[in-house]
């Protein structure tokens, strides 16, 4: 079943071409990424590089502190006990620059080797005080000592007291250095995992990248297939505009001959019938020229020219009226069965627009079928409530009355890609030349627009059926109360006609005169307009070609009700570009006679237009 909801044209399209165009912005925020993580990089480069230094130099400042201080305990040694002429000093000198490497790796300073970072942290802070301490009373030992060497060489407990505060100086030393050199590592550690979280980031923005760039090509090659699709269409709607335009142009100039040809037919027809003779060759040409008139309506259709006029009608009775001309158009190998409902189904729609639809459906169901096989199109009609719990089953239906169309034919059937798009515009299976793509989505926007739905069902090989919900309405339609107004067509009053076509204003200057009426004649809108001006108390109703030189219809009926009359006005035409209603709908209160009328038809509609006001 295809889906129902409400059709985009293009969705796809500028999703595809909305992706290319982020790409710049893709590309955007992965470089400001990369730029931050460079950053980053050169941040942990450098901190990995500071620590590694700030770790090497604290190290040679211990280092130099055990040194210094061994150098001291060794020259004091040597001289103490005369095995070295080297004066004192050098033992002082050595104990004071073990001081100093001491009091730099507290509080930070220069060595030899480069500046020292002074020790952060309660527990380093107070190692190194105790080294510190040691190294002060390892200095006030080697002065009591030499002091007592004046006395005796011989070893004393001093001694003893110098060799244990070397031996923990030496020990509290080593283990400074060794918890250093685990902060050391574990600050590393956290560095390496920095850098291996940068790489694995850097990883990733080059595998993103790349599929970004896979991703930009991809769409840059559908882009390029919606851009040549595009324009392929824009080309193809080009032509069918041209076509409409020549198409509606024809129609229209063809509708006022065949007013002329049907309007002095009917007078023909009546005054022979008068005199007794006989009227079967006008009748021949009166059936001629309203042929002539279907025709023509087909192609006001196709250009979509046509003046959309709302009205109740019997969907049966249109169908009934169609069928000769839709068998014609599927072609004799086909078959067309009808099967309508007994009940009466009334619906408020255009005429030509249903039965647009009608042969859109039944051209569709001709082109699945083909042109040199046999088959069968079949059209039904019923009426149809659908109700809530219908609805919960059914995503695309609302609730309500409303008559059913169904077509359904024996064709080749349509695969479920195709229903997904078939009632997308400019989309076709056809071959190339043989389809616009433009039937199926013109019967969904109508459909859609008069509030209605439409549902398709199909598969390969067996055929396809539409299904037309168009809400239904109470009373008869128009047709039939008609029947019952005006049973006299003659009348009185004073027309304005404003008709820029000489024969048709010639056959309506007759039709109105012998029928009672005062004529006022004008060519064209701006001649409305000033005999309006001149004698708007006499005027009665107002007939008014839509499409005329110098003013248009409308405007000549804005004009009349701008100076504050609201006498009748009644619009005919053969077509309108835009003339009425931005929407081609005919505003409320506004009548239409479509060219070519019947007398009848005019003079009933003038005469109900008047009537309100006897």
């Amino acid at each position: 079943m295809a889906r129902l909801d409400d059709i985009e044209a293009g969705n796809n399209d500028h999703s595809a071409i909305e992706a290319t165009y982020s790409f710049k912005r893709t590309i955007g925020a992965i470089l400001l990424i990369t730029i931050t993580l460079i950053f980053a990089a050169g941040y942990s480069y450098f901190s990995f590089d500071r620590l590694t230094k700030r770790t090497l130099h604290r190290t040679d400042a211990l280092s130099a502190v055990l040194l210094e201080t061994s150098q001291a305990h060794l020259w004091f040694e040597e001289i103490l006990w005369g095995d070295t002429n080297e004066s004192i000093e050098i033992v002082w000198t050595h104990f004071d620059d073990a001081l100093e490497y001491a009091n730099h790796l507290m509080s930070g300073g220069n060595i030899t080797t480069g500046p020292v970072a002074g020790l952060s942290g309660t527990e380093f802070q107070g190692q190194m005080q105790e080294i510190i301490d040691l190294l002060n009373e390892f200095d006030a030992l080697a002065h009591t000592r030499l002091d007592a060497a004046e006395v005796s060489r011989s070893g004393t407990s001093i001694d003893q007291q110098f060799d244990d505060v070397f031996n923990r100086l030496t020990s509290k030393t080593v283990f400074l250095g060794a918890a250093l050199r685990q902060e050391s590592r574990r600050q590393m550690g956290t560095a390496k995992m920095m850098n291996l979280a940068l790489v694995l980031l850097y990883i990733a923005l080059a595998v993103a990248l790349l599929m970004v760039l896979h991703r930009y090509e991809k769409n840059q090659k559908l882009s390029a297939e919606l851009l040549s699709k595009r324009d392929s269409q824009l080309r193809q709607a080009q032509k069918m505009e041209a076509v409409g335009n020549l198409a509606g142009g024809i129609a229209h100039d063809f509708n006022n001959l065949l007013q002329a040809i049907l309007g002095y037919g009917e007078v023909l027809s009546e005054d022979l019938a008068a005199e007794g003779r006989s009227t079967e060759e006008v009748g021949h040409i009166l059936t001629a020229g309203r042929r002539a008139s279907e025709l023509t309506r087909q192609l006001l259709a196709y250009s979509r020219r046509q003046i959309i006029a709302p009205a109740d009608l019997d969907l049966n009775a249109l169908i009934a009226n169609l069928v000769k001309m839709l068998q014609r158009l599927i072609g004799e190998n086909i078959t067309l069965e009808t099967a309508v409902s007994d009940d009466i189904l009334t619906i408020n729609a255009d005429r030509a627009q249903m039965e647009q639809i009608l042969m859109n459906l039944c051209i569709n169901a001709r082109d699945a079928i083909g042109n040199d096989e046999a088959g069968t199109v079949a059209i039904e009609t019923t009426n149809v409530v659908i109700d809530d719990a219908y609805c919960a089953d059914h995503v695309w239906a609302r609730p309500g009355p409303y008559a059913l169309l169904i077509i359904t034919d024996t064709g080749c059937g349509m695969s479920q890609e195709v229903m997904d798009e078939v009632f997308e515009p400019f989309f076709t299976t056809k071959s190339v030349g043989k389809g616009t793509g433009l039937g199926l989505s013109t019967v969904y926007g109508v459909v859609k627009q008069n509030g209605g739905m439409v549902n398709a069902y199909s598969e390969l090989e067996h055929g396809s059926t539409f299904k037309v919900y168009w809400p239904l309405i109470d009373g008869l339609p128009e047709a039939e109360v008609k029947a019952e107004v005006a049973t006299s067509l003659r009348g009185s009053g004073t027309i304005l006609v404003a008709e820029d076509d000489a024969g048709v204003r010639k056959f309506v200057i007759r039709l109105l005169q012998d029928s009672g009426y005062r004529v006022l004649a004008t060519e064209d809108g701006q001649q409305a307009i000033e005999v309006f001006d001149t004698d708007c108390e006499d005027i009665d109703l107002a007939l008014l070609d839509v499409v005329m030189p110098n003013k248009s219809g409308r405007e000549v009926m804005e004009h009349i009700r701008q100076s504050g009359s609201n006498i009748p006005v009644i619009f005919c035409s053969g077509y309108s570009l835009n003339a009425i209603h931005t929407d081609f709908v005919l505003d409320e209160g506004v009548e239409l006679v479509e060219k070519p009328y019947r007398r009848h038809d005019l003079l009933v509609k003038i005469r109900n237009a008047l009537k309100p006001a006897e």
